[in-house]
């Protein structure tokens, strides 16, 4: 099917003391390398590329890094300096001839949530199943990828796709399939399980023994609704919090709301409430504003202060002028 890799990657600001490592071992050539390697990981299969010594030396070649085919060339030495400090995955490098890792494959699988497949190769994966994504294709390869290994020493391994390899393909949003073992497809602290989890417990707040999800598989259902009004419905996190909330704390939806099938239904309804009741709660916090409106709070409270005190004033006079009337008595 269509392309595996992506256009771009996120960069952090501030990276770990592995790349300060390199950057201290081999200087800003050995940083620029490092970053010249994930834009080939995220380029070509967007979440691992194969390397091997022949890949090497095209690599510093096209990045005009003068080498030989040593081994020992500077290309090779950041490889090697970065697999040893964890920057890629040890294993299926020595195992596949592979640059990868768990935050690489985690940062892809983040990026193309919206696509409707991305396939994945089991051998390669360092991902836990409540990390993968509900989009995801596994393919699970029964060769033990010699070829792949073989190759590191200086034989390019070229295309492998016309070995004849038997694939077993989990698909893990597929709920008729069997052999795929129940995990959830959802991170703990995701945007759709949040969601969930915010809306089962308004649900039974107000009846203890509502009916819930409370299986994996049914509180996935739920989660799939979200993702679908993210994916299909192009409603912004934002917005779906928004008219969550709102739906959540309104007493007339909060009594009606009780699925997120529901809650996608009536999302229109509730985001345009939601945003009318807050221009309201606004005006209405405007009105009393004084300042807002040209008037000196300090000077009125001190007009009323002595408007109170003349009305006192006149009361003691009259009290006073008896007071003397009746002594001079």
């Amino acid at each position: 099917m269509g392309k595996e890799g992506i256009e771009f990657f996120p960069l952090q600001c501030q990276l770990d003391e592995k790349f300060e490592l390199i950057e201290a071992e081999f200087g800003l050539k050995g940083f620029a390398i490092i970053i010249k390697l994930l834009q080939r990981i995220y380029r070509e299969h967007g979440y691992y590329c194969e390397w091997n010594s022949d890949i090497a030396l095209l690599f510093a070649r096209q990045q005009g890094i003068p080498c030989t085919e040593d081994r020992n060339h500077m290309v090779s030495g950041v490889v090697n300096s970065a697999v040893r400090r964890g920057i890629f995955n040890r294993e299926l490098y020595e195992k596949f001839g592979i640059l990868t890792s768990r935050g690489i494959q985690k940062r892809y699988l983040d990026i193309v949530y919206k696509r409707k497949v991305v396939k994945m190769e089991k051998a390669y994966l360092l991902l836990s199943a409540r990390e993968i994504k509900g989009n995801v294709v596994i393919l699970d390869d029964s060769d033990d990828r010699n070829g792949k290994n073989d190759d590191r020493n200086g034989q390019s391994k070229g295309k492998e796709s016309n070995n004849k390899i038997s694939k077993e393909i989990f698909v893990a949003n597929d709920e008729t399939s069997a052999t795929m073992p129940e995990a959830s497809r959802y991170v703990d602290g995701c945007f759709e399980i949040r969601c969930v989890d915010m809306l089962i417990k308004s649900v039974l707040q107000q009846m203890p023994g509502a009916r819930v999800p409370k299986s994996l598989k049914d509180r996935e259902k739920w989660a799939d609704e979200i993702e679908k009004m993210k994916r299909l419905d192009k409603r912004t996190e934002s917005d779906i919090w928004e008219a969550l909330t709102y739906a959540l704390t309104d007493d007339f939806w909060r009594a009606n709301i009780r699925s997120t099938k529901k809650f996608r239904e009536k999302f229109e309804t509730l985001f345009l409430q939601s945003r009318r009741k807050g221009k309201q709660k606004q005006s209405t916090n405007r009105f009393h504003n004084l300042e807002e409106h040209g008037y000196d709070y300090d000077k009125i409270v001190w007009s009323m202060m002595e408007r109170d005190g003349g009305e006192n004033g006149t009361g003691d006079n009259v009290g006073g002028a008896g007071d003397s009337h009746t002594g001079g008595c």
